[in-house]
């Protein structure tokens, strides 16, 4: 194939008459006014019946066979894209490189009109009445085809800049379009995209994009109301009847009105780094937890609410306190009043949403981690006798300690390869003072047995340091897992040396939570407030326990009443100080002990 179309001219041929003779000046120069001659007969082809199918008869260099013609095809193609030669869908003659093609599947209407032909695409839209047979050659002389991205960029245009328009259209038009969306919403990237244009029809005759909202669909026939204090939109009943738009509005993160999702956007909302509890009434907030309680929902084990306190602070409620069956002027309620001035205690308006249900207060306890005060009653201690330590018994002891300090010198040292991550604690020359823990890379490992030793390099050494490079052994190294490794999951409570955000260094924090992917920790790091709660990557958030900092023989002597307060096996007169399955805290018994021995 030559060409599209028929080419007369007085070429001068070869001898064997069945090629021109490329070299001679005549025919190259009636080739070189091909270019001209196609541009005149465009022209005319405009101004007629032909308008919107000579682009079919485009030459192609791909498709010529003879390589005299490549130059005239290449001029052809060339001017055609510098002419105002092809017309767009605002009926203007516009060079072709100003164009696009815009596929009626999937970016039509039943009709075969694009979902974002307005006003103000028109005029860059290649017109509609050119046939599908003769688009395809157009791209060689720069009409371009209108990619999903751009698309959903001309939609979101065409919304911002004529809502009306847009929410006038038809239920049809809307449900095609949304059957378009949904094909689009299965890439990430153009998800992303949708859930920015505001798609959604609300019950109050507003509309709404998805990134950012909580979303429901309508009520239906259920009774459940939202709690007090959390805002949510409601699409519009008639909108989500229709199968297309319901499909794409729940890919778009629209939830059911249950009880389940409302309870799940209650935790969302309390977990959110944007929420301000303080922004809430107490009424607000205990509605929220009493909204879970009714719901008879079980909330995962890391769920954590924030309440209110009887100081009218915030407090979340694993950090909290919740009073149990305490008599007035009791012991318990004296120790009990000590604790309120201390510690995060729960309002007492809490405690009156359900005055009748005993199984309400044993909810907090069990399901959002409060800490029950035991009911606590006076011990009557009968007197004992103390153990006299002799000084066969002292080194009978020192013995034991030290048959404990060989058997945990037998245990195998941990290796390090050159190239791992550790945590290390550098050893500086001349400072006798304990380092932090800090992130390092073995970059020598040095001897063998127990002689081996390590260098570790310090990646970020401290301004003006001449040294990054230090000695160390596997005593004061801890190993950072691979990335990608298998890592086993944390219980809450756990004490971790974990990598503080934004530096290097590593300090001991308690775990609170795990992600679902199990890849972020969220922790509370010592001397960190407790609403200061941090999120860390999983395998910088080290199993390393805390040494002991003297034997358990050299601890001083405890009191004589405290001692007696310590033995299982002192006589209580009603019972047991706490109640089984309630694990007390550390500060609690530190002010019972306080108020008893004193």
């Amino acid at each position: 194939m030559i060409m599209q179309f028929l080419l007369q001219g007085d070429f001068l041929l070869t001898a064997s008459r069945e090629d021109i003779e490329s070299t001679l000046p005549w025919n190259r120069t009636i080739r070189d006014a091909l270019a001209e001659a196609f541009l005149l007969s465009i022209d005319d082809f405009n101004q007629g019946q032909l308008k919107y199918v000579w682009p079919y008869y485009l030459p192609s260099a791909s498709t010529t066979a003879c390589s005299f013609l490549e130059p005239a095809i290449a001029s052809i193609l060339a001017k055609l894209r510098e002419c105002d030669v092809l017309e767009s869908c605002a009926e203007t003659m516009v060079k072709p490189s100003s164009l696009k093609h815009v596929p009626l599947d999937p970016f039509a209407d039943g009709e075969g009109v694009p979902f974002t032909l307005s006003q103000h695409t028109a005029a860059g839209y290649l017109s509609l009445k050119y046939p599908a047979w003769a688009i395809e050659a157009t791209s060689s002389i720069g009409v371009s085809q209108l990619s999903p991205r751009e698309f959903l960029r001309d939609l979101h245009s065409a919304i911002t800049r004529d809502p009306t328009a847009f929410r006038t259209k038809s239920a049809t038009w809307h449900s095609q379009l949304a059957h378009t969306l949904i094909k689009l919403s299965t890439d990430g990237e153009l998800m992303s995209l949708i859930q920015d244009i505001c798609l959604i029809p609300l019950h109050d005759g507003n509309w709404s994009s998805a990134k950012g909202q909580l979303l429901f669909f309508s009520k239906s026939e259920t009774s459940l109301e939202i709690p007090s204090g959390i805002e949510v939109l409601i699409v519009d009943s008639t909108a989500e009847s229709d199968p297309n738009r319901r499909i794409l509005f729940t890919s778009l993160g629209v939830k059911a009105w249950e009880a389940p999702e409302i309870c799940r956007l209650v935790l969302k909302v309390h977990e959110s780094s944007n929420f301000d509890p303080k922004s809430l009434t107490v009424d607000q907030l205990i509605s929220h937890a009493a909204f879970l309680y009714k719901a008879s929902w079980q909330p995962p084990k890391t769920a954590d609410l924030w309440f209110a306190t009887m100081q009218d602070e915030r407090c979340m409620g694993r950090k909290l306190y919740i009073p149990g069956s305490i008599e007035t002027n009791s012991p318990a309620a004296r120790i009990f009043a000590q604790l309120q001035k201390q510690f995060a205690v729960i309002h007492n308006n809490y405690l009156k949403a359900f005055p009748l249900d005993a199984d309400w207060p044993i909810w907090l306890v069990n399901n959002l981690g409060l800490s029950k005060v035991p009911r606590l009653v006076t011990p009557h201690v009968e007197p004992q006798p103390q153990p006299i330590q002799t000084l066969e018994t002292l080194r009978d002891d020192e013995t034991d300690d030290i048959t404990k300090s060989s058997e945990h010198a037998k245990e195998p040292k941990m290796l390090f390869a050159q190239g791992e991550e550790v945590a290390f604690r550098r050893k500086i020359p001349g400072m006798t003072d304990e380092q932090d823990w800090i992130l390092g890379r073995v970059v020598r490992v040095i001897g063998d047995g127990k002689s081996r030793r390590y260098e570790v390099q310090d990646p970020y050494p401290d301004e003006g340091s001449t040294n990054s490079r230090y000695k160390s052994s596997a005593s004061q190294m801890v190993p950072i897992p691979a990335e990608g490794s298998p890592l086993e999951d944390y219980e809450v409570g756990k004490r971790v040396l974990a990598l503080y955000p934004d530096t290097t260094t590593f300090y001991r924090a308690e775990i609170l939570a795990t992600s679902d992917d199990r890849a972020k920790v969220q922790l509370l790091f010592e001397d960190d407030v407790a609403s200061a709660l941090k999120i860390v990557e999983r395998r910088f958030v080290l199993d390393h326990k805390e040494p002991q900092t003297r034997p358990q023989s050299m601890m001083p002597p405890i009191s004589r009443n405290q001692a007696q307060l310590q033995q299982q096996g002192a006589h209580l007169k009603d019972g047991p100080w706490v109640p089984k399955g309630v694990e007390p805290r550390g500060e609690f018994f530190a002010i019972f002990l306080s108020l008893i021995c004193d």
